[in-house]
């Protein structure tokens, strides 16, 4: 089985599964909580601290995965333009940044240095079922969204994360 650290769905699978619906348990109930599971996958370094804005943008951004996930598993039209409500909150308060250096598609990247939760949770939403934005005008190589510069209205892939649930 592939590592969770080095294959983005298993990634986005476990940290959508912090939450354990069927089993009502929450992996994620404090700032500490997140920290850890952050810092359990080398997403921020050991010891980073978390705060309550932290954990509200986390849970905000593992619900509108989820939502995300369970619509496209449960055949959502391909390229529906609205994510949902939650997703896109979230990704809009999350340092991104729209880069095509990674190839001829445009990514997501963390557009601030390892070390903080944000960068951690921006790591996560950079490997998200969401397609940014394409960088504008033949100059622009990549367009950096910061949590002031407000929401994105990028579709979900059409393709399933193995083991979403």
């Amino acid at each position: 089985m592939a590592d969770a650290h080095a294959d983005p769905a298993l990634l986005l699978r476990d940290f959508v599964n912090t939450l354990n619906i069927d089993a009502g348990t929450e992996g994620l109930a404090t700032p500490a909580d997140l920290a850890g599971w952050l810092a359990g996958r080398a997403l921020v370094p050991s010891g980073t601290a978390a705060s309550d804005g932290d954990l509200g943008t986390a849970l905000a951004l593992r619900e509108g995965l989820r939502a995300a996930m369970l619509g496209n598993h449960r055949g959502a039209a391909p390229g529906t333009p609205d994510l949902p409500g939650d997703l896109e909150e979230a990704l809009g308060a999350l340092p991104l940044r729209v880069t095509l250096a990674a190839g001829p598609r445009p990514a997501l990247r963390p557009a601030v240095a390892p070390g903080t939760v944000a960068a951690g949770l921006a790591r996560i939403a950079a490997r998200s079922p969401t397609r940014p934005p394409t960088a504008r005008g033949p100059a622009s190589r990549s367009a950096t969204r910061t949590p002031a510069s407000g929401r994105s209205s990028t579709p979900p892939r059409t393709g399933r994360a193995p083991g979403a649930t």
